[in-house]
């Protein structure tokens, strides 16, 4: 079960991470198995030039340790995204110059015509692997460098083939529009984040408490409904109420600012003691419950005294330098067959009120079908 401070903006992070790093791992291998492809093709047709040779075993050289590393090493993915966007758009650049540069005809040559099938790749790369302060700067940056090779080959030859010149400007109002769509695409996926992020701090202004920080009632209700779902057997689901023992005293003689220390000082330590997957929510004032899910009585047993024992042991002092030594009184109730909801509550207060009467600081289990063959109630005394 999710504690509502995981659901925040450093969890849209890792989830935004996570995704980028699965499409990464995606591209790279998509670019591996296509420069494989062409790689083959080409030198058995004969169609490789120079370049060629040196730079598509480079790529894949690139591309194999790239996914390789941020495969094996998530927190690689800002060398990785840039090492592939570099491989590519250095590959691409140089060709665009080689082909444009040259002094044949672009219309019919095999390299300069398959290049422009490829040069599209790189605004997406750029947009999609970069982070998005980097992305289009360095799309629009490389559609300026496209822009004066090809007027610098158009002014070159003013009177050359008109085909050649149709054809370059063509490619420069095609980037245009494709570079002005892959823009929307960036200002909407911040948007999106931007939504994320605000649901998820209004999803945790909602769900938690603003003092403790621990789940509040509202979403405690929930995690006690779904645990609710949960069979009832030897590892059933329980209910952990704690109440600070003479909390009104310890207001009353010390102070509100105290009192607060004192409930932050516990939720901290309630917090530290119980599981990754127990729930632990501040149910009201000064008393506190325990979502526990899936848990067998002597782990219950051995869970509630620490908590017991973790906070009568936890030494605090006022401002005058004086002892504040708080305690808590702890109802246990694992969940019993075919028990409502209101009834499982109803038995973890009652052995909380047992705890109370019996003399505080004290640990009692509420009676039920999952103590069967234990004593009616199980108390773990104080030592």
């Amino acid at each position: 079960m999710e504690r509502p401070y995981e659901s925040n903006e450093s969890g849209a992070s890792r989830r935004t991470d996570g995704l980028l790093r699965s499409l990464m791992l995606s591209l790279f291998v998509a670019g591996i198995v296509a420069i494989g492809a062409v790689w083959t093709l080409e030198s058995r047709l004969g169609l490789l030039d120079g370049l060629c040779r040196v730079a598509y075993p480079t790529m894949l050289a690139v591309f194999v340790a790239s996914a390789a590393m941020l495969y094996r090493w998530p927190r690689t993915i800002m060398i990785a995204r840039w090492a592939g966007f570099l491989s590519v758009i250095g590959l691409l650049v140089i060709q665009l110059v080689a082909a444009v540069q040259g002094n044949g005809p672009l219309v019919g040559n095999y390299a300069f015509i398959s290049l422009l099938m490829w040069l599209p790749l790189a605004y997406a790369i750029a947009m999609l692997m970069l982070e998005t302060r980097h992305g289009p700067w360095a799309a629009c940056a490389l559609f300026a460098l496209i822009a004066a090779v090809s007027i610098a080959r158009m002014l070159r030859f003013a009177s050359g083939e008109a085909s050649d010149t149709a054809l370059l400007v063509n490619l420069l109002a095609s980037h245009l529009v494709l570079l002005a769509c892959l823009s929307g695409l960036v200002k909407f996926k911040l948007a999106l984040v931007k939504a994320d992020a605000r649901s998820n701090h209004l999803f945790k202004q909602a769900s938690t408490d603003p003092l403790t920080g621990l789940a509040n009632r509202r979403y405690g209700l929930e995690m006690l409904r779904r645990a609710a779902l949960e069979p009832a057997d030897e590892n059933s689901s329980a209910i952990i109420v704690c109440d600070i023992d003479h909390f009104k005293a310890i207001n009353d003689l010390n102070g509100h600012d105290v009192g607060d220390q004192v409930l932050l000082t516990v939720a901290a330590l309630l917090q530290k003691c119980t599981r990754s997957l127990d729930t632990v929510i501040r149910w009201g004032g000064d008393e506190f419950l325990i979502v526990v899910p899936r848990i067998g009585r002597p782990a219950l047993a051995e869970l509630a005294e620490r908590l017991r024992a973790r906070v009568a042991a936890a030494g605090l002092r006022d401002d005058d330098e004086r002892a504040i030594s708080p305690s808590l009184s702890i109802g246990v109730a694992a969940r019993s067959e075919n028990e409502t909801l209101d009834d499982w509550i109803k038995r973890a207060d009652e052995a909380l009120y047992r705890a109370k009467a019996d003399g505080r600081n004290r640990c009692v289990f509420a009676p039920g079908a999952w103590l069967s063959g234990c004593s009616p109630q199980l108390l773990l005394d104080a030592d």
